[in-house]
């Protein structure tokens, strides 16, 4: 019973705290829940996929491998927007970035103004 979610609530780290992280981000990004999905590429370690509403467009790339790989970020900038589910890792030139095992990227595409 130490994990039923009643016992979690305010604990950092908890599955509830996790989940509760994810739909408050599915909240602020509706391209999340309701975008357009667009140019999903799979590859034997990897998901990656846009998602784009009324000019809103975020990139998710998953690393679904035991092992570190490297990926290209797609063309443009962007600005990670999770920070809290432990999958953050920034891209150091904008063009690639190294994910460790199991973690993913959730980014926001900048657009000039």
């Amino acid at each position: 019973l130490h994990k039923a979610p009643s016992n979690q609530v305010d604990i950092a780290g908890s599955m509830y705290s996790h989940y509760q992280q994810a739909i408050a981000m599915r909240h602020a990004y509706p391209a999340l829940a309701r975008g357009e999905l667009l140019d999903m590429q799979a590859s034997d370690r990897t998901l990656g996929f846009q998602r784009e509403l009324d000019g809103q467009i975020i990139y998710c790339i998953f690393n679904l491998s035991e092992e570190a790989v490297q990926v290209d970020m797609p063309a443009g900038e962007w600005q990670v927007i999770e920070q809290k589910l432990d999958g953050l890792v920034v891209p150091e030139t904008g063009e690639k970035v190294m994910l460790n095992a199991w973690h993913y990227v959730i980014a926001l595409q900048i657009l000039e103004k």
